[in-house]
């Protein structure tokens, strides 16, 4: 019996099907696929959108290789036993292969004609700065898990007629979530296809290193065999011979699963000395294999991120280079990416770790860098002002690729993807966000996006393809320089305060200001640091969008709400740094968190960091009532918003604090109020003051009970739009989250907060309706007995002024 799920519909996971062990690959794929089918056919589906032609399986997270050396592989060899669960779809951290479906965003599919072997042009990257007429290149084949910037000091060191290539391979850096190769000769095609059109013409070179040096000899025979291509030498590193290789044993079955079975591999390869890490190998009596783990797991797949604790030693040592100051702080891996740790306990308000201030990536860094020049002097936004935000993307953009940018290694350690609702699908979109503020914020900041993109790419990229090349200012870059600056940057204002007033006479002194200048922070840090602030000139061509700034290393820390910390200048061995302190003690071992800011909704946080709070007191929920035909068709209420500063347009923000917002209610009593009671109080005074206020039954016994009514219903609407919490967890985290597992995670937190908000409105609303209905009916009960006191009153009064008889005569 085993387990799969319907490819394209989450209402059908964790299916159940017999199969036979020993059926292969495609056998299963077969059967798999008549199932989904089978139920499709029973619910009364829409066929299949997606393209299955490729027979993919996963198995375990890998992709189930259907034969190796002409020999068919069977379930047997993989290990797969009863109540094992594959898929024949890819999903979180699985392998992505080249040809695969893509059932909750088809735009990504390979048409059918494009799956075989074919150029791939994000392959090749060229790492050195040369000019486009070298005839003399080298190309780079990275070894088992390596990267193309690995070989980044290589070049550094290769002369300046040479031009430098080196293979960015699927599934590792910047090409995380790229397609990757179903098998080696696959590969080889490939890489061969991509390479022979770089290579007609001129010398070249291959230089491979570990595995790739396997990869590159068939690579160079087949560029020479099928392309017309010469390579003058290969040079290999590290790496036996094809011919001194033995053939693989596939005899016994026990011989066939130490090639398919992953524990197996991994066993084989931490015992072989291969420099892996030995948890890879690790499987605990309840049957837990630790490469399966959320932090173990891109080891295991190979995609790059094995360099992990490679970056943030990098890191760590880069930034010791540029002056930083962190005796008692350590770069770490967390869970959720990098973070810092203390090494040494750190007192309340110790400076635990501080930067220089050249080392802020700033505008006018970014405008006085060498891309900023060139795109502030290219025709393509030659008379317009260009964005801000926009400047400090392709600044980051290409110091991400350039190794003799000054940020280079900084920004290397900034995740290739985020967690942001900008980095969903479409469908991801809908599921977690319907109905919600949220949604229509992802798509505005999408729309707006795209145009600032749109107004510099593809005509940067035309005007100077040295300078922009296309292949490197993709929208997806774009998209990681908007994330990576909208999640890491700090307010500007944290580089014109200081953390003490003793450091700011220090260099108040030292900075020579001229007495007749009052000697503000800000002034005293544009004397020591000129290169912080914008010129004037520079001013007119920037649209000033963006009144930030990136600190790294500051930057690395994690968000805690319940942290207090000051940011601010202080001294360092008599240099003026941008530090960070707690305001209570950390001891050693601890992860150093700083606070994010403590006035951000979780709209906010979600869509600028990709996170958001349990219970966020600053979570709001807005609410616009939009406009009322009652209003649209009396001139006297429309004079009457104008006289009270309402507007019907506008957005109102409900808190659990502040669950109904006294100018809403005022606005909807606008709505509710008779003609003529609006214009009784637009003659009585002030048309607002009046609004604010409950309405006094004397004017309208009903108006006030209808406010909370209709109030209630736009509540309801609110309510029902909102999706349910669907997740298996509901509101906690499973013990092993993945990168959707997060995403859902923080959606289900944001929903949690906004329906809080509903909750508390509609109670607070229930309660204030049934205070008002008890004033109706009080009111109504002493109007009738009012009325009924004036009849007794006129009955009497009638019997008193009745005439006397006058006597009959006699």
């Amino acid at each position: 019996m085993l387990g799969f799920d319907h490819p394209e519909s989450l209402q059908f996971e964790m299916q159940l099907t017999w199969v036979e062990d020993t059926w292969t690959i495609d056998q299963l794929h077969d059967h798999l696929l008549s199932e989904v089918r089978r139920i499709d056919a029973e619910y009364r589906r829409k066929p299949l959108q997606g393209n299955y032609s490729q027979k993919y399986v996963w198995f375990d997270r890998f992709l189930l290789r259907p034969r190796v050396q002409g020999r068919e592989l069977t379930l047997q060899d993989y290990g797969i036993e009863p109540g094992f669960r594959v898929k024949i779809s890819p999903f979180y951290q699985s392998e992505m292969v080249w040809g695969q479906p893509w059932p909750f965003d088809f735009r990504k599919e390979r048409p059918k004609d494009q799956v075989l072997p074919a150029e791939d042009p994000d392959l090749l990257l060229r790492l050195d700065k040369g000019g486009a007429g070298l005839s003399t290149r080298v190309i780079f084949f990275p070894w088992l898990g390596g990267s193309s910037s690995a070989y980044i000091p290589v070049v550094q060191k290769m002369p300046k007629d040479v031009a430098c290539y080196a293979l960015d391979m699927p599934g590792r850096g910047q090409r995380e979530d790229a397609d990757g190769y179903p098998s080696g000769l696959f590969a080889v095609k490939v890489i061969a296809m991509t390479l022979a059109k770089e290579l007609r013409r001129g010398s070249n070179y291959v230089f491979a290193h570990s595995q790739g040096s396997h990869f590159a000899y068939y690579v160079v025979k087949l560029l020479r065999s099928n392309y017309n291509v010469d390579v003058k030498a290969l040079f290999v590193s590290n790496f036996a011979v094809p011919s001194s290789m033995a053939p693989l044993e596939l005899d016994t079955l026990k011989k066939r699963q130490a090639l398919c079975v992953p524990l197996r591999i991994f066993t084989h390869l931490v015992k072989g000395g291969w420099g892996c890490d030995p948890k890879l190998a690790y499987k605990s009596h309840m049957g837990y294999q630790a490469y399966q783990s959320q932090e173990l797991w891109p080891v295991a797949r190979l995609s790059g991120a094995m360099e992990a604790g490679e970056v943030a030693s990098n890191f760590q040592k880069w930034c010791h280079e540029q002056g930083c100051q962190m005796e008692k702080i350590k770069v770490t891996k967390t869970c959720r990416g990098f973070g810092l740790e203390t090494t040494a306990a750190l007192k309340a308000g110790e400076v635990a770790l501080s930067i220089p201030l050249d080392l802020c990536l700033t505008l006018a860094a970014s405008a006085r860098s060498r891309i900023g020049q060139h795109l502030l002097a290219s025709d393509t936004v030659r008379g317009q002002r260009i964005s801000a935000q926009a400047l400090m993307y392709v600044v980051m953009i290409d110091g991400w690729h350039d190794p003799s940018s000054k940020w280079h290694a900084y920004l290397r350690q900034i995740p290739s993807r985020h967690g942001d609702p900008l980095w969903w699908t479409m469908p991801q979109r809908e599921e977690r966000l319907a109905g919600t503020q949220l949604l229509y914020e992802v798509q505005r900041h999408e729309r707006q996006l795209e145009a600032v993109y749109a107004s510099l790419f593809p005509a940067l990229s035309q005007e100077q393809p040295e300078i922009f090349p296309k292949e490197r200012f993709t929208w997806k870059a774009f998209c990681w320089a908007r994330s990576s600056l909208s999640s890491r940057c700090f307010a500007l204002e944290h580089l014109e305060k200081f953390m003490s007033q003793s450091e700011q006479k220090e260099h108040q002194a030292s900075a020579e200001l001229n007495s007749q200048l009052e000697p503000n922070e800000a002034r005293i840090v544009e004397c020591v640091q000129p290169n912080l602030y914008l010129s004037p000139h520079e001013q007119e061509r920037l649209a000033l969008d963006f009144p930030g700034v990136l600190c790294p290393l500051l930057d690395t820390a994690n968000h805690d709400p319940s942290v207090l910390v000051d940011v601010g200048l202080c001294n360092s061995k008599g240099e003026l740094h941008l530090g960070v302190s707690q305001r209570s003690a950390v001891d050693a071992g601890q992860e150093y968190f700083i606070n994010y800011g403590n006035h951000r909704s979780n709209l906010q946080l979600l869509l600028g960091h990709g996170f958001c709070v349990p219970e966020n007191p600053q979570d709001t929920l807005p609410l616009k009532l939009g406009q009322q035909p009652t209003v649209h068709e009396s001139k006297i209420r429309q004079e009457a918003h104008k006289m009270a500063g309402l507007d019907l347009d506008q957005v109102f923000e409900l808190s659990v604090k502040t669950p109904m917002p006294e100018p809403l209610l005022a606005t909807i009593r606008l709505v509710v109020l008779p003609i003529n009671k609006i214009y009784k109080m637009m003659q009585s005074g002030d048309l607002r003051e009046q609004l604010l206020r409950p309405i006094e039954c004397q004017l309208d016994p009903h108006a006030e009970v209808e406010t909370f009514c209709v109030l209630r219903r736009e509540l309801l609407k609110k309510q029902r739009a909102l999706p349910a919490n669907t997740s298996s967890w509901q509101g906690s985290l499973p013990s092993c989250p993945g990168f959707d597992d997060w995403c859902e995670y923080y959606a289900s937190l944001y929903r949690v907060g906004q329906q809080d908000i509903i909750r508390a409105a509609l109670c607070d609303a229930f309660v204030r309706e049934q205070a008002a209905m008890d004033k109706r009916e009080a009111y109504i009960l002493q109007e009738e007995e009012e009325e009924e006191e004036q009849v007794d009153d006129d009955e009497v009064l009638e019997d008193k002024e009745l005439p006397a008889k006058k006597p009959r005569a006699s």
